[in-house]
Parts: structure tokens; sequence; C-alpha cells
């Protein structure tokens, strides 16, 4: 929006990048989402998906540290978020739950920024996703 001065090239670039997000086009590491262990994990008494993916390290002989950066990926299947993280040096592309990071990861920063403009980018994405669906019969 500042470089170009336009929220609906905005939106047109969520839609494209959306588009080879679900081709699977995008490289994994723009999927990769960062957290900080803050303490040991055991200590920590939530299901937290970063905590997940670094007992999954450990358990592979990883020794994690507070302080320590786990990145971690969502992939497909069921049950809670914090089931589906797994590190992103075990997973690839094939693996993501891309439309989580659609509708989760995407969609609601964009959606707060756009709407500041009028532009509306659900709409846009869901008529885009119908249109590729019905080209494809």
């Amino acid at each position: 929006i500042l470089k170009e001065k336009s929220p609906d090239k905005a939106r047109d670039f969520v839609v494209e990048y959306v588009s080879q997000l679900r081709e699977r086009k995008v490289p994994l590491k723009d999927l990769v989402i960062w957290k900080s262990i803050t303490r040991p994990i055991e200590e920590y008494k939530v299901n937290a998906p970063h905590i997940e993916a670094a007992k999954i390290l450990i358990d592979k002989g990883w020794t994690i540290y507070p302080g320590d950066k786990v990145g971690y990926v969502i992939i497909s299947g069921s049950g809670p978020i914090y089931k589906r993280a797994i590190p992103y040096n075990l997973a690839s592309i094939e693996d993501v739950d891309i439309e989580y990071y659609i509708w989760k990861q995407i969609v609601p920063p964009v959606e707060r920024i756009l709407k500041i403009f009028g532009v509306e980018i659900k709409q846009a994405l869901t008529h885009r996703s119908l249109r590729t669906l019905l080209d494809a019969y």
C-alpha cells in the first residue's frame, strides 16, 4: 500500500500470493513460525505449538534452552493446532495445512489493514477460489 499507493494492488498481490500458496509454489521457509522458548520445556503447562515442536526436537536428540527460538509449521490433519505443529526442518511444503495459513495467518492482518481503505479481501479470495475450482472442470 505504501509503495504503490493502491489498496487494490495490495489486495491483488495477496490474492496472487494465496493462489501461489494453494499451488504450493511458495518456499517452506516463508511459512515457518518462529517463537522463543522462555523457560525450561517441562515448566510449560499450556499445550502451545512451539512447545510441541520443541518436544519433537528434544525427542530427536536436540537440546533446547530458554532463549532458543523454535521454527515450526502447521501440517494438515485434524485436531488442535498444537498437535499439528512440527519443526520446519522435518516438514515439506506438501505437509503444510495451506488453508490454516490462508485463513489464520494471512487473512486476519491483511483484512485489518485493507478494511481501513474499504477493500474487502475475503470476498476476493473466495471469488478467486471458486473461479479456480470451476476452471478445473
